[in-house]
């Protein structure tokens, strides 16, 4: 196509080479000459005189409708038959399997046009479409011809080449002869198949391709969906096949079918081709050709289609290309787009690179948007002497240099400032830089990568990994530079977790499993309180069960190296986001201040100066400070970010802990709860335990003013020597109804059931036996079995054919397992909506199913406290 820099929408024309590829189409654009080829005329007739004594043998009347047979016959003889030519064709397809795959069959439609003209041979394809020619031996009297029904008849259609080969020789001929078929193909649509194939071989006739695409069935096949595809040339139109599930995904993901579709329709097929590259069963040669497509399209619309799919597998390399071939456009949709989503993203590493890489383009760009070109390329630092730097980025003490990808060029990337920030890193500097850190691995980091940290300003340090990481993903993520990954766990801060957790908890279901555990190990080296606290949440909550292994591995071991349980170590990662003593955090504004809080569940609000509460915190206006008033905004939106990780993660696992019944040391209770500023939010919405040897002694709650307090709100003194828990209704029966009235009264909202979460006991024969025989037959829609897991419930490993069947809790020593028919199918949960529960039971472990053996265990060993809460959870899975 060669580079256009005009930015305006571009003639359209289908690149020549794509001709050969293409079903030709009359109208549209150039038809190559096409005439009987005398070549598949001699093969066709060959073949006939090879299939003399087959033929006789399927056209006797128990194998061959008694209609079929005279037809062909009549053929056979020299009259104009097309149901016979369509009959013969049909046998000759399936008595010779080598001859059919190879260009065989397409021949008799030269036959046909050679013997009776085109609209003969446009008749003989629609009529070969209701014909069945079905073998059971490989001898003839193993063949018979019927024609098809309509409800079994299968679109896997033997005179799909003939069809293609007919359009062609209709597309070149005369009018006279292309009416005449068009006259023919109007009295030869009695059924769906019918309908298509006359649309597809006279794709003028809109109205016939219009009744199609509102009333393709729904079952049509493949090849159906190629068919009307081809005849289309209207936006209209695909917006009505859009309509009909998977034919647009299926039908324009075949090269030769896109084609010819994007000749017809012209440019605005973009967002089409966008709804294609959405679909889940593209293979990866699909996916690149329709991404190059996309590419070659002049409009704003087509760039708009790729770049709302930046980050998914090839779009970053088509963009890329894209961005050479229309640079304009690029640079005037990608600044537009990066000054829409504030922040390092994707399309702002590309707008980037584009204003870096041609700033002569700026000029025939809009006013606002070259302003913000011009601010980039203008925003460069001068270059820090070399005496200034560390050696290692002056004079490297490699000999071999690691191979660099080009997407890692320093030039595309933010400078890498000084500590001083006057200074920034040359280019030469900035790729000794990139070498360092694709020469360093999690387990050995490069020596010289210390002094840079040393040396440059942490946060430029941090922006120029995160620039660098995306500058990789937009390449597709090679594997062989995965350093670009771990790069952020050597120059990351808490801007960079805030940034990658999001990505890792969403690479397994993009088919990254091992990049997202490499996520992982990023994340523990880069260490920060906020880092591991993402590190826990995804240990606690993430979708992909073996990604949250992964990760509860990795908190197990930095547990162990600091000498303390995962409970202990979670306890100590809440960050407290530099709130102060009373749990708040002022913003300042320069001319105006607000005060941050948080409610029952730790969502932020804000209060102005005189109290009142706000929807928002405003933006900052033009009488707030200059560089006050956007720090205390950015300060305010990484808050929101932090906290809403970190809130529903605090919440289940307070919940948990009064479920497993855990207790505190006074001290603990004082510093890691009471004590800090967020958690302290929630610690007071709840009722505490007090407990010695095993005895509850005492209940109290925190109050506002943060001292304690007992249930007739008298204060309250916690001995040095106490456990505290959070106390379940189950421990406290006596002290229930008087805290109740107690939060009721003082308005109390709790961040989860406690006071008023129902209360389940085991009967006298549950407790002397290992069934809970109540809810044995019970059926339970899937979406509340798999609810199940937010409780702590663990589905089974996968059997054969991905079969679950059973999903078990922990409980002390053992594990209740529940077995369900049919079982859950992984990566097909709802293909079985409803599951029977067929034993619920309590043993060592989960296992196969009860009738392994009767375990020796009784449900009377699970204390009160587990036993109402599993008791609680199948209550609710079954109602």
């Amino acid at each position: 196509m060669g580079e256009i820099v005009a930015d305006r929408e571009q003639a359209w024309a289908v690149p020549e080479s794509w001709r050969e590829y293409m079903h030709p189409r009359r109208g549209t654009g150039p038809v190559p000459a096409v005439a009987v080829d005398p070549v598949r005329v001699a093969s066709a007739r060959k073949r006939i005189e090879e299939l003399a004594g087959d033929l006789a043998v399927v056209l006797a009347p128990v194998r061959c409708e008694p209609r079929l047979a005279a037809a062909a016959q009549a053929y056979l003889r020299g009259e104009p038959d097309a149901l016979g030519a369509a009959a013969v064709a049909e046998i000759a397809a399936y008595r010779g399997a080598s001859w059919r795959e190879a260009d065989g069959l397409v021949a008799f439609a030269d036959l046909w046009a050679e013997q009776h003209g085109v609209a003969f041979a446009a008749r003989a394809t629609s009529e070969l479409t209701d014909l069945q020619c079905r073998t059971t031996s490989v001898e003839p009297e193993g063949c018979s011809l019927k024609v098809g029904e309509d409800e079994t008849f299968e679109w896997g259609w033997e005179g799909h080449g003939i069809a293609i080969r007919v359009r062609a020789l209709l597309a070149a001929a005369t009018e006279p002869e292309y009416l005449a078929a068009v006259e023919a193909l109007a009295g030869l649509q009695g059924n769906e198949r019918r309908r298509l194939c006359a649309a597809y071989l006279a794709p003028t006739r809109r109205d016939w391709v219009d009744r199609l695409c509102v009333e393709l069935s729904a079952g049509a096949e493949l090849v159906a969906a190629e068919l009307l595809l081809c005849a289309v040339d209207s936006v209209d139109q695909l917006r009505l096949l859009a309509g009909h599930e998977d034919v647009l995904p299926r039908g324009l993901a075949q090269s030769d079918v896109l084609r010819t579709a994007v000749e017809a329709v012209g440019p605005p097929i973009a967002p089409f081709l966008g709804r294609v590259l959405d679909g889940d069963d593209l293979a990866a040669y699909q996916r690149e050709f329709v991404l190059g497509v996309l590419g070659l399209l002049p409009t704003d619309e087509a760039f708009e289609v790729l770049l709302a799919r930046l980050g998914r597998k090839l779009v970053g390399g088509a963009l890329l290309a894209v961005m050479e071939r229309y640079p304009v456009r690029a640079l005037r949709l990608l600044t537009k787009a990066a000054a829409e989503r504030p922040g390092p993203t994707l399309v702002a590493v590309l707008a980037r690179m584009q204003a870096v890489t041609k700033p002569e383009l700026a000029a025939e760009l809009p006013a606002e948007l070259r302003a913000v070109v011009e601010e980039v390329q203008r925003g460069r630092i001068a270059d820090a002497p070399e005496a200034e730097l560390p050696p290692e980025l002056v004079s490297p003490q490699w000999t071999k240099a690691p191979k660099v990808g080009d997407w890692a060029d320093p030039v595309v990337l933010p400078q890498v400032l000084l500590r001083d920030r006057q200074h920034a890193l040359s280019a030469a500097a900035a790729r000794h830089l990139i070498s360092m850190l694709a020469l360093s691995s999690p387990e050995a980091e490069h020596p010289g990568l210390d002094p840079v940290r040393q040396a440059c300003d942490p946060d430029s340090l941090a922006e120029f990994a995160w620039a660098l990481f995306q500058r990789w993903r937009i390449a597709d993520a090679p594997a062989r530079d995965g350093w670009a990954l771990t790069a952020l766990g050597s120059l990351g801060d808490d801007e960079t977790v805030r940034r990658l957790a999001p990505v890792v908890r969403a690479w397994p279901g993009e088919g990254g499993h091992a990049r997202a555990v490499t996520g992982l190990t990023v994340l523990a080296m880069i260490g920060t309180d906020v880092a591991l606290a993402h590190l826990h949440s995804i240990s606690q909550r993430v979708k992909f069960k073996a990604l949250r292994e992964r990760a509860v591995e990795k908190i197990a071991a930095v547990a162990e190296g600091l000498g303390l349980s995962s409970d202990e170590l979670a306890d100590r990662l809440v960050p407290d986001l530099g709130l102060d003593q009373h749990g708040t955090l002022t913003l300042d504004y320069g001319t105006r201040t607000f005060t941050v809080g948080f409610d029952e569940q730790l969502k932020p609000f804000v209060l102005d100066a005189g109290g009142k509460r706000l929807k928002d915190l405003p933006k900052p206006g033009v009488r707030d400070d200059a560089e006050l008033a956007p720090l205390a905004h950015k300060r305010f939106g990484a808050l929101k970010k932090d906290v809403r990780t970190i809130a529903a993660d605090q919440i289940v696992r307070l919940e948990r802990a009064m479920t497993g019944q855990r207790r505190w040391r006074a001290e603990e209770f004082h510093s890691l709860l009471a004590g800090h500023p967020l958690l302290w939010h929630l610690v007071r919405r709840l009722v505490w335990l007090v407990e010695r040897d095993g005895l509850v002694i005492g209940t109290f709650r925190l109050t506002e003013d943060r001292t304690l307090a007992d249930a007739a709100d008298d204060p309250f003194t916690l001995p040095e020597d106490a456990k505290v828990g959070i106390a379940h209704p189950v421990e406290i029966p006596g002290r229930l109804a008087q805290w109740a009235e107690v939060f009721a009264g003082h308005e109390i909202v709790q961040p989860f059931p406690q006071l008023g979460r129902p209360v389940h006991t085991l009967t006298d024969e549950e407790r002397g036996g290992d069934l809970l025989a109540r809810f044995h037959g019970v059926v339970a829609p899937v979406g509340k079995v798999l609810g199940l897991q937010r409780r702590g419930w663990v589905r089974a490993a996968a059997q054969d054919n991905g079969w679950e069947p059973w999903i078990s809790r922990p409980v002390p020593g053992g594990a209740v397992v529940m077995n369900l028919d049919p079982g859950i199918t992984v990566g097909m949960i709802d293909m079985d909506p409803e599951h029977r529960i067929e034993t619920v039971w309590l043993g060592d472990e989960p296992d196969w199913s009860y009738l392994k053996g009767r375990s020796a265990r009784t449900f009377a060993e699970l204390d009160p406290v587990t036993a109402s809460e599993v008791l609680a959870e199948l209550t609710e899975l079954t109602t």
